[in-house]
């Protein structure tokens, strides 16, 4: 179980598809992982704006257990 007491950011992004190689490695190496979505300021702002991309408006981050940071990190660099 992941939780804030022993969890540790092992990627973080803007990109889903670079979120989703993410988890796809963790999923092959066998280590859980916990993600977090965060959309700054009103949800409904790229929808206002001209020519902002608003893939890049969500920033994502991904944590695991603090004791499979090391693999998780390496898993990650090889996808």
């Amino acid at each position: 179980m992941i939780t804030i007491f022993n969890r540790r950011e092992v990627c973080i992004t803007r990109d889903s598809q670079v979120l989703n190689r993410a988890c796809d490695q963790l999923v092959l190496g066998g280590i859980q992982y916990r993600t977090y979505t965060n959309a700054p300021g009103n949800s409904r702002r790229g929808h206002e704006i001209a020519h902002l991309n608003v893939s890049a408006a969500y920033e994502y981050r991904v944590y695991v257990n603090k004791r499979d940071y090391e693999q998780a990190k390496h898993l990650i660099s090889r996808g």
